[in-house]
């Protein structure tokens, strides 16, 4: 029976369905199947894909999940499926732009605890699971033909997703 995998559960505990941090490559393709591909890494790393959930591995131990390719006019990579397991993106499906403020509000009606943090240089969230959900704070102007920064805070936009419990 192919299981289901609640990003809420993810934000949550770290665990994404029942792969847990530790894990070696072997046990993780038995749990979820047959990845899409491999990662290109530094040695001695080795990752594997699911769309575009990665999960990295030093010493064939997990060490981080992330899907840092949020993006709602390629929402296949964020939507994923195979014949062991279908991912539920809920809140983070990506059929829009979804903003840090509306993340938060979500948060809160899932009863998910975080808190928002300094992550390189801009601010993301981090959740009771320690996973970061991170966002953009500068959008492409057309006009300045550059970079601007986002004023408020509530409206930086996602990028995607990490759990990496060492950094």
């Amino acid at each position: 029976m192919k299981s289901e995998i609640k990003i809420s559960d993810f934000l949550k505990t770290g665990k994404f369905g029942t792969v847990e941090i530790n894990d070696s490559i072997k046990t993780v393709i038995e749990k979820l199947g047959e990845p899409d591909g491999d990662i290109n890494v530094s040695k001695p790393n080795k990752g594997i894909h699911y769309s575009m959930y990665e999960l990295i591995f030093s010493n064939d131990k997990l060490e981080s999940i992330q899907n840092d390719r949020f993006d709602p006019e390629y929402p296949e990579l964020t939507e994923f499926e195979n014949d062991k397991f279908k991912l539920n993106s809920e809140f983070l499906k990506a059929d829009r732009i979804k903003r840090l403020g509306e993340i938060e509000s979500e948060l809160d009606k899932l009863n998910i605890e975080y808190n928002i943090i300094d992550y390189w240089d801009r601010k993301a969230i981090k959740t009771v699971g320690d996973v970061v959900i991170d966002f953009n704070d500068e959008v492409w102007s057309d006009n300045q033909n550059e970079f601007i920064k986002i004023e408020n805070m509530k409206d930086y936009e996602l990028i995607g997703i990490r759990y990496y419990p060492k950094l």
